[in-house]
């Protein structure tokens, strides 16, 4: 499979409006813009940053900007 293919595929796959509600789950739950804070040990930071870096692979491979994540993450603040 291309890596053309497979952005077309990302596309697809989170263009519609089901897509766009797994993406701001997977948003939230990656906590993409939650900030750590507090007394966190070492394996929650890891595990942590590697749910988040899964959900900035996804927004990559979206070739999105800056408008359409304020937009998916507002919408996942409501």
């Amino acid at each position: 499979m291309s890596s053309q293919q497979l952005k077309i595929d990302y596309q697809q796959a989170f263009e519609t409006d089901s897509g766009k509600r797994v993406l701001q789950d997977i948003l939230s739950y990656c906590h993409v813009l939650e900030p750590l804070s507090g007394n966190i040990d070492t394996n929650s930071i890891i595990i942590r940053e590697a749910r988040r870096d899964v959900a900035l692979t996804i927004l990559q491979k979206l070739n999105w900007n800056e408008k359409d994540f304020i937009t998916t993450v507002e919408g996942a603040a409501k």
